[in-house]
């Protein structure tokens, strides 16, 4: 009866060899443990809960976290990184040509203003939006490996 069980659980893990076999042996495990305390292979196999619920529910333990946020992460790192030093680059640029007053063929009245400049701001954002999409990256290259 043990010995069915755990070749059926075996057959339904969809997991890597090595994991497959580590749950396995944690299988014979609490067999063996449940055996030194009296409890009966029926009892074992009750507590578990059948062969595919006991598999689903390690296989749902050991599941690794999708790729998807990661790639959402790094796509909305990008377009953030793109915008904010298209802003900056457009931030640096001058609006009117250099050394002019005015376009008027009349007098001109100069007024001077003081304005917040955001250009430090938004190189700022730029990198710190590259950075999160370095590492959005290498998380998963890294992720991809394994």
């Amino acid at each position: 009866m043990k010995e069915e069980y755990i070749r059926r659980v075996g057959r339904l893990l969809s997991l890597p060899g090595k994991q497959k076999r580590e749950v396995l042996r944690d299988l014979e495990e609490i067999f063996a443990s449940g055996a030194e305390h009296g409890e009966t292979e029926q009892g074992i196999i009750q507590r578990l809960g059948t062969p595919e619920e006991y598999a689903a529910g390690v296989e749902l333990s050991l599941a690794k976290p999708r790729p998807g946020g990661k790639l959402a992460g790094l796509m909305l790192s990008c377009v953030a990184c793109v915008v904010c030093f298209g802003l900056f680059w457009a931030a640096q640029r001058p609006w009117v040509p250099q050394d002019t007053i005015g376009f008027a063929q009349g007098s001109t009245s100069i007024q001077v203003e003081s304005a917040v400049d955001l250009s430090p701001v938004l190189l700022v954002l730029g990198v710190a939006a590259l950075t999160l999409a370095v590492f959005f990256l290498w998380k998963l290259i890294r992720g991809r490996g394994e």
